[in-house]
């Protein structure tokens, strides 16, 4: 992420003021059971090296560590204050400091699995294209990618910036996070560059309430029944897993 995007993002205090290690989120759960599937496909290896980016805290990595006790784990986050968090967390794993530019230089060997969760929306277009074709450069031939975001099945991109009210009562600046690229967009930024791409539904299982922060998300129910995620952008949060086979 580079220095400006830093600035833009707003959600930072988010993994420092919730400890996200003692529970596990059920976008974890999901990918672990894709992980699952792709191992007993002989797809991926059960000693597989895995990188995270954006890991925050080293949340996901600690807990597909506990799931698959063979992969050897690695994890890059801008933050220096969430890195040293992730350290203490989960000793067993390598984290660095940087953002995808730095990803080129971060291994020594290719990855078999690649993972961005919750990510690739503080990007604009170029951006986000970039980080994607890094994550690519950085994984091995037939590696799998996982980036976890909103994605329009409709052909529309959205690029969203937001602002709130902090608790001293003052506006902050205008922030990142939230941006939308479709089904299109992505299948031409890849193109020939990759095997295979599909998006995979995530639906929340259970009902979620309204945290402090209104950026977060919540569920609200719908006319047949079924939850939806929304939150205070006034957004339907239509979350799905990108996987893409290099």
């Amino acid at each position: 992420m580079q220095k400006d995007k830093i600035a833009s993002y707003r959600g930072f205090d988010t993994y420092t003021k919730t400890d996200h290690h003692t529970y596990v989120k059920e976008n974890f759960k999901k990918l672990g059971d894709l992980i699952e599937k792709k191992i007993k496909a002989n797809l991926l290896p059960e000693k597989a090296l895995v990188l995270d980016v954006g890991c925050a805290t080293g949340a996901l990595i600690n807990y597909l560590s506990e799931r698959f006790t063979g992969f050897e784990f690695e994890g890059i986050d801008v933050s220096e204050e969430l890195i040293n968090i992730a350290i203490q967390q989960v000793p067993d794993a390598k984290f660095y400091v940087g953002g995808v530019s730095e990803l080129s230089s971060l291994h020594e060997k290719p990855f078999d699995l690649v993972l961005c969760i919750g990510v690739i929306g503080i990007f604009d277009e170029d951006e986000a294209k970039d980080a994607i074709y890094k994550m690519i450069d950085c994984a091995k031939q037939s590696g799998i990618i996982y980036i976890f975001h909103q994605f329009n099945e409709i052909d529309i991109d959205v690029m969203v910036k937001h602002r709130r009210v902090e608790p001293g009562n003052k506006w902050d600046g205008w922030g990142a996070g939230w941006n939308i690229y479709s089904y299109r967009t992505i299948g031409e930024w890849l193109g020939d560059r990759v095997r295979e791409l599909k998006f995979i539904d995530f639906n929340m299982p259970f009902p979620l309430e309204k945290q402090e922060n209104p950026v977060r998300t919540w569920t609200i129910e719908m006319g047949d029944g079924s939850l939806r995620l929304t939150n205070g952008l006034k957004l339907l949060v239509d979350l799905k897993f990108l996987e893409i086979i290099v």
